[in-house]
């Protein structure tokens, strides 16, 4: 197969932080209604991150706790790739031509994500590290400082390098996302990263019949 071209690497940006719930932008969330099917992947996708990040009051913080949640990383990537498939089942109920998938977008945010998927679902599930950052809590009362826990794929680029799917990207692209990846998921964690590659899929599927 040809290699897949046409990335727009300065659209590795960095995604913002997660808000108190696990949501995408409200006007996004709105519109999804005209596209059904997608919204369904799109709320599974949330559904599957909150269940990779949610720690309990008196959380479990051992490493066998942190893997437990591999397979709600595994469904979260799974359901954030099912958007292809039912984009296009909506896009023919409204009389549109199918959308163009992931692999045919200049951004490669979305591309890194789907290699990851590749690389949960095809090959040896990711290991997940545990840590802790500061940060803020907007409250009635004003800003409180509190601990964000979040969740780390190890050897990342380890585990997307050898996926078949790697092969098609040219070294220029892939090592930029690969690192991308990395440093995005230090932030604010795996889960958030896919659910904003998902906030951004969404705007790009809405604005392909007239919204958003």
């Amino acid at each position: 197969m040809p290699p897949i071209t046409g990335l727009n690497r300065s659209l590795l940006l960095s995604f913002p932080a997660p808000s108190a719930f696990m949501s995408i932008d409200q006007q996004i969330e709105d519109d999804l209604k005209v596209i059904p099917e997608t919204k369904e992947r799109i709320d599974g996708c949330l559904q599957f991150a909150w269940h990779v990040a949610y720690e309990p009051a008196h959380a479990d913080t051992s490493e066998k706790d942190a893997q437990n949640r591999r397979k709600y990383l595994r469904a979260l990537l799974s359901e954030f790739v099912s958007i292809e498939d039912s984009a296009k089942i909506d896009y023919r109920s409204l009389g549109h031509k199918p959308p163009n998938g992931i692999q045919s977008l200049p951004d490669p945010r979305l591309h890194a994500v789907r290699l990851l998927r590749h690389a949960n679902v095809h090959l040896s599930a990711s290991v997940l590290s545990r840590d802790i950052r500061p940060a803020m809590l907007n409250t009635p009362k004003g800003p409180e400082p509190f601990d964000f826990t979040l969740f780390t794929v190890d050897s990342i680029e380890a585990s997307v390098r050898t996926t078949d799917a790697a092969t098609r990207y040219l070294e220029s692209d892939l090592k930029p996302m690969i690192e991308w990846l990395e440093a995005e998921q230090q932030e604010w964690g795996i889960q958030n990263v896919v659910v904003r590659a998902t906030e951004v899929y969404a705007r790009i599927l809405l604005r392909g019949i007239g919204h958003a």
